[in-house]
């Protein structure tokens, strides 16, 4: 008998597609292991007595110019003194040769001294105006030399006091965010990169790796590392800050290897420090090591460093060294999980509730918060859905009502998984009403996280009614789906639109409205018909074969050869599994259409691509299958049986499988 095998095809018997399973809940590898700030140093500050001599420099060439014009006044007015003694002995002249020549002779040489004492005062004063417009010229260049130290010095004590803030305030593993200190960052870098390497502080080698780190330039970021980490090992802040930062750039550049050692040389230099600022960038050390060996596959090394770090700083009180704590009490849990070990993963995450959770601090309590829903997770993957319901409430509980938009996300998490904990025990009003408070919990939110978490509850609820047989109230649901998300781009939320139109879909089917389902289905197609994505896909492949069998139920059998010549078009070659499966479905029951219209070549080539797509050949349920009646006599059919090792039902003969 024809019969589309659609998983879900069974409406709404299934379990939840929304249920969040453990996974890394710790940040990202890259955002944990990225460099650490530098420690504050006094090398600004010999820049600034530099400057402060220059200035010095300065006032005394002023000094020195203003007494150069002093003494060309002071020359000027020798230089006319000595004018007027020249008048005084040509005068005297003059009264010689009147004596001598006579009146003739005196005029010609009044008229001579006259044309000489005028041509001697001009050039007397030409020579003035030059050498004040020198002396003028000289001093506005040396006021113009004194303004520009003057802000040369201002800029560098405020690159100083900037510097400082900034650098003071980042943690280990962070580069700053606002565009000033960036920009102020970059300004020190570009000064530092015009300069001899030899000459460069260390506040500017720390400038030029943060900026590196800023780009992404993990290249420059190693470079300048080991440049710094050779020029400055005489101090152990600057040597530490260099070490930790060349062996993050060694991971991010692949060289994964290269920097677990780089982290080993730090540990092994300052593992035993005292040093406040020396620890927070051990533990940091630490962590960046276990998840670079996590990243390696090297769980257990991984979980070892974790152990280092704990053993080391766990009991600690700095506020640093306990976040750098809880991030590894986290990736141990979700670790020891993976292992097959969840009850130590369990007990990792209540350490973690024991240690910090009384603690008022916003970066543990998200660790609270994510070890508490990560145990959850893990109880209901043992299927202890009462203990998971508990943590849950617990988790509510502790943090209802916080603004923490990181802890909203988790808490809206937990209320999905605390809804479907109810739902696996058979609880549905309970689900139901837990899907009801998110909603009005996060409903409006515009935050792309919660509102992820809004679709999947209302996905949950849809189900639950749906199993419930209240297909009306699940359409209205998945309606309601439908205009709050419909027209996004966001691709989280384009998969709960699929999934509802799908659902949607199978509820107007169960309701007898063959029709309407194949109109929801079409539409699904049309929206995500070329997505790439594998779960859309896979829903496509549902879809296809759901409006195949819509069409089955309205009699339109050349329609259903139509869908599912159109599903093999597009997924045949997959090798994804669950396509695979769908594919092998949908060839099975071309079969059983090509023996109802007796082609048996056409029936047993289905047949073979079937259990090819399949990888065996259940004799059982073909030959039990009344569809192939048409063809049960044909020679290709029997030989196909044959082959595989069934033998034919007959005077009570049982058909067996050869797989």
């Amino acid at each position: 008998m024809i019969s589309i095998r659609l998983r879900f095809i069974a409406i709404f018997i299934c379990a939840s597609f929304n249920l969040a399973q453990p996974g890394i809940a710790a940040p990202a590898p890259v955002a944990a292991t990225e460099p650490a700030p530098a420690p504050k140093t006094s090398t600004i500050d010999e820049r600034l007595t530099e400057a402060e001599q220059r200035n010095s420099e300065m006032r005394y060439e002023r000094d020195i110019a203003k007494i150069h014009a002093d003494l060309i006044d002071r020359q000027t007015s020798w230089f006319e003194i000595l004018i007027t003694m020249f008048a005084l002995i040509v005068s005297g002249l003059v009264i010689f040769f009147t004596l001598r020549f006579g009146n003739a002779a005196v005029a010609e040489a009044k008229s001579q001294a006259a044309v000489a004492i005028a041509e001697a005062k001009n050039e007397a004063a030409k020579d003035v105006a030059a050498f004040k417009k020198e002396i003028a010229t000289e001093r506005g260049e040396i006021e113009e030399l004194l303004k520009q130290a003057r802000n040369a010095v201002d800029t560098i004590k405020g690159h100083q006091a900037t510097a400082e803030d900034i650098i003071a305030n980042l943690r280990p593993g962070e580069v700053p965010q606002d565009e000033f200190q960036r920009k102020t960052l970059r300004d020190i870098a570009t000064i530092a990169s015009s300069k001899p390497i030899r000459e460069r502080s260390t506040d500017e080698y720390q400038a030029l790796i943060i900026v590196a780190a800023m780009d992404e330039d993990w290249t420059a970021m190693e470079l300048r590392s080991a440049e710094m980490g050779l020029l400055f090992d005489d101090a152990d802040s600057d040597l530490c800050f260099a070490l930790f930062n060349r062996a993050y750039a060694l991971v991010e550049l692949g060289r994964s290897d290269d920097g677990i050692a780089a982290y080993d040389d730090l540990l092994a230099r300052y593992g035993g420090s005292d040093d406040p600022a020396l620890r927070e960038d051990l533990a940091s050390a630490l962590f960046n090591k276990g998840v670079t060996l996590g990243e390696l596959g090297r769980i257990d090394d991984e979980i070892a460093a974790y152990d280092d770090l704990l053993a080391r700083y766990g009991d600690s009180d700095d506020p640093a060294l306990r976040e750098r704590a809880s991030k590894a009490l986290i990736n141990k849990g979700v670790r020891l999980v993976q292992l097959g070990r969840p009850d130590d993963g369990i007990a990792a995450y209540d350490y973690l509730v024991t240690l910090f959770g009384n603690i008022d601090d916003p970066a543990l309590r998200q660790r609270v918060v994510r070890a508490l829903l990560n145990k959850g997770l893990t109880l209901r993957t043992l299927n202890r859905s009462v203990d998971a319901i508990a943590v849950f409430d617990d988790l509510l509980v502790r943090f209802n009502g916080s603004d923490d938009p990181v802890l909203q996300v988790d808490l809206a998490k937990a209320l999905v998984n605390n809804g479907a904990a109810h739902g696996q025990l058979g609880r549905s009003d309970d689900a139901i009403a837990v899907f009801d408070d998110l909603l009005a919990r996060y409903g409006g939110s515009d935050d792309p996280a919660l509102r992820e978490q809004v679709a999947k509850a209302l996905i949950n609820k849809g189900v639950t009614l749906g199993k419930l047989r209240r297909f009306d109230d699940v359409i209205a649901v998945f309606d309601d789906l439908l205009a709050r998300y419909g027209g996004s781009d966001n691709l989280a939320l384009r998969e709960q639109v699929a999934k509802a139109l799908f659902f949607k879909a199978l509820a107007f089917f169960e309701l007898g409205c063959f029709d309407d389902a194949v109109a929801v289905f079409d539409d699904l197609l049309t929206r995500f018909g070329d997505s790439n994505e594998p779960a859309l896909r896979e829903l496509l492949a549902m879809a296809l074969s759901g409006k195949a069998q819509a069409f089955f139920e309205l009699g339109r059998s050349d329609d259903v050869i139509a869908v599912f010549d159109d599903l093999l078009t597009r997924f045949g070659d997959s090798d994804d599994p669950a396509l695979r499966e769908l594919v092998a479905d949908a060839l099975f029951n071309v079969a059983c259409f090509q023996s109802l219209r007796r082609d048996a070549a056409l029936a047993v080539a289905s047949l073979r691509d079937w259990a090819d797509r399949r990888g065996d050949f259940d004799c059982q349920e073909v030959i039990s299958d009344t569809d192939f009646d048409p063809i049960r006599n044909d020679p290709a059919f029997r030989a196909l049986l044959q082959e595989h090792g069934c033998v034919f039902p007959g005077n009570g003969d049982i058909a067996t499988g050869d797989d």
